[in-house]
């Protein structure tokens, strides 16, 4: 039998499940509240930062590749310029943005003791907070024009030989860099170096001298092969490195 105490309870117990908010209910809840705040996050991220867009180029109009663009105001660190001198940088909104353009014509080989140097002045401009495309000229250093003089007479009278790279089971090897020794340039960035292709197969200028040494380096592997040209006979080499 129960007593009045009893039934006080019960619908004490009654009122609070009518008010109580199930489990499924509250992580529902917490999973809501969660997503305002990223979305609040997100929304004052994107208000505070800017995407800036352009072209490099040279005096004469041509595009210049591998520019590196950094600002004080980046995000996500330097850009570089792709094959069409083109680049996108994430910057912080400001009412004026620094952006720096630098490129040093380098190589990762010790090519006959030549140094990499600066072959484009350096610049630094001021972007507006509205602006969002730029077009940027650079122009070249005493020692890049120099080295432009030598890479033509090189050029002058100069043929391209080809063929395909190997490993010592047959298969085609990319991403192995042929380039011509002995010339009073860096080759790289010019006609006188390539990169295999994806199945092996490479294409280079040779100047017109009597004997031209070509170096096939795979830095994946480590290995390394140096063969020598003479005269204009040999037009398709293939090399197995091994």
């Amino acid at each position: 039998m129960q007593t009045p105490k009893d039934e006080k309870i019960k619908k004490e117990r009654r009122r609070g499940k009518e008010f109580a908010i199930p489990k499924d209910k509250n992580i529902f809840i917490i999973m809501k509240n969660l997503s305002l705040i990223l979305i609040l996050v997100l929304i004052g991220s994107c208000s505070s930062k800017k995407f800036i867009s352009g072209t490099v180029t040279d005096t004469e109009g041509n595009p210049i590749y591998n520019i590196t663009v950094n600002s004080p105001q980046a995000i996500y660190g330097s850009r570089l310029t792709d094959n069409n001198g083109k680049f996108r940088i994430c910057v912080r909104k400001r009412d004026s943005i620094r952006l720096c353009f630098e490129h040093r014509l380098f190589f990762y080989f010790n090519y006959n003791g030549l140094e990499d140097f600066q072959d484009y002045y350096n610049k630094e401009i001021d972007v507006r907070k509205e602006d969002k495309y730029i077009n940027v000229t650079l122009e070249k250093t005493p020692e890049r024009i120099h080295c432009d003089s030598l890479i033509s007479k090189a050029l002058d009278g100069a043929y391209y030989i080809k063929g395909q790279i190997y490993n010592k089971k047959g298969q085609a090897l990319p991403l192995v860099d042929v380039l011509v020794e002995d010339l009073p340039f860096i080759p790289r960035q010019t006609p006188f170096f390539t990169t295999s292709g994806l199945n092996g197969v490479y294409e280079i200028a040779i100047p017109n001298r009597d004997s031209v040494r070509i170096t096939f380096s795979d830095m994946l592997d480590k290995k390394e092969k140096t063969v020598t040209i003479k005269g204009e006979n040999s037009r398709n080499i293939n090399i197995t490195l091994e």
